[in-house]
């Protein structure tokens, strides 16, 4: 059973990752599932900027239940009026706004202090609801995040955390590492205790360090083939797999494995997540309609991604979940 500190980390990390808003994911089993989403965005070193779009389609509520279809709606109310109220995988949704949240942070340690401050540069500029070609209530926010470089510095920090406090119950951090060995594990525990960055951002690439030994890494590769074998669809490692169009660079070193991620020419990062096991249901839409809700009768996902600059020839294809 993980302890409190390592789930205080993890919502810690999760907030974090909220703030950055480079993957936007709905927790499995929540009130809000969406069946496509769509998150482009592109950074801007100069200005120290990350600009952000994400568009969910098929918004629905997990199930027609009163209570859930409740709480679906207390999401996306606030969150198509502008509100910055986010839903990060894993970890749940975060209404940066929160008294209660904004006080936990104030109180809290002085990372915790660091994270309440740079959420102060997360703004959403635009959001609403409007309905897809397939008729389903769809939706999009705009979101523009200031000081980018503090940021990512954080998101280390608390993935260093992470790493360190699920590190102090050993037995279980074996558990939750099967494809690695003892000594990329003890590699994970010293490169956290150093500080040293998960993450990077240079020259419009997004570059990843993963500590871990060649036979680690070897491991992992296999997996991943043995896992994709079928069906590509159907593989675990799916969403990994259709983004390999933004890998610029991967090498084994003996302390690592390295990883660079970059955009096509237009500079915009392209991800995209379609969850064929969503079942679509109209009682959220409804019920919105009902709250007075109005709907964008001239808005369409692809003239969001055409008005935010994206390439639409470039982009990977719909399929998989």
């Amino acid at each position: 059973m993980m302890s409190r500190d390592f789930c205080s980390e993890m919502r810690m990390a999760g907030l974090v990752q909220g703030c950055l808003m480079v993957i936007f994911l709905t927790l499995s089993g929540c009130s809000l599932s969406f069946a496509e989403h769509e998150t482009v965005f592109r950074i801007d070193e100069k200005t120290d900027t990350l600009e952000l779009l994400s568009i969910y389609r098929g918004v629905t509520a997990s199930k027609d239940h009163d209570d859930t279809v409740r709480e679906a709606l207390e999401i996306v109310m606030p969150a198509a009026k502008g509100e910055r109220r986010f839903a990060v995988s894993l970890w749940g949704d975060f209404d940066l706004d929160d008294p209660e949240l904004v006080k936990e942070l104030d109180e809290g340690d002085a990372f915790e202090r660091e994270v309440l401050q740079f959420a102060q540069g997360v703004s959403v500029t635009k959001a609403g609801l409007f309905l897809d070609e397939k008729g389903r209530l769809s939706g999009y926010q705009r979101i523009q995040i200031k000081n980018i470089r503090a940021g990512v510095d954080l998101l280390n920090q608390a993935i260093s955390r992470l790493v360190l406090s699920g590190a102090e119950d050993w037995e279980d951090f074996v558990d939750d590492t099967p494809f690695l060995d003892s000594e990329s594990r003890d590699l994970l525990v010293r490169y956290a205790q150093r500080g040293d960055p998960w993450l990077k951002i240079k020259d419009g690439e997004i570059e990843v360090m993963i500590p871990i030994t060649p036979a680690s890494a070897n491991s992992i590769h296999q997996e991943i083939i043995k896992d994709s074998m079928g069906d590509v669809q159907e593989s675990s490692w799916n969403w990994f797999l259709r983004h390999l169009i933004l890998l610029r660079h991967y090498s084994v070193e003996e302390d690592g494995v390295l990883l660079r991620f970059g955009s096509p020419e237009d500079g915009v990062f392209y991800l995209a997540k379609f969850d064929d096991e969503v079942s679509y249901r109209p009682a959220l839409r409804e019920s919105l309609e009902l709250a007075g809700m109005m709907l964008e009768t001239d808005t369409s996902s692809r003239k969001l991604l055409k008005e935010f600059g994206v390439s639409l020839k470039e982009k990977p294809a719909p399929q998989g979940k």
